[in-house]
């Protein structure tokens, strides 16, 4: 049975990928959704200090959205 702890990380590892998953999205769409942006941001917003920015930027660069990931980063 997982601790709370790893239960804490698990979803913030989701949490991540989802927000990977959306700066995709948001490549793939023209960068223009202002919904998709702000939904970028928002994640980031609420779960700044939580988030493991060495996992996201090794992966934003993985998946060719890191100047997505650091121009989110630099607006919130």
């Amino acid at each position: 049975m997982p601790t709370f702890g790893s239960h804490a990380f698990d979803e913030l590892k989701l949490i991540m990928q989802m927000n990977l998953s959306q700066l995709e999205w948001y490549r793939m769409g023209g960068e223009v959704s202002d919904r998709q942006w702000r939904d970028i941001l928002g994640v980031l917003k609420t779960k700044s200090e939580q988030l493991d920015l060495a996992y996201l930027r090794k992966w934003a660069k993985e998946l060719r959205v890191e100047d997505l990931l650091e121009r989110a980063l630099q607006e919130v």
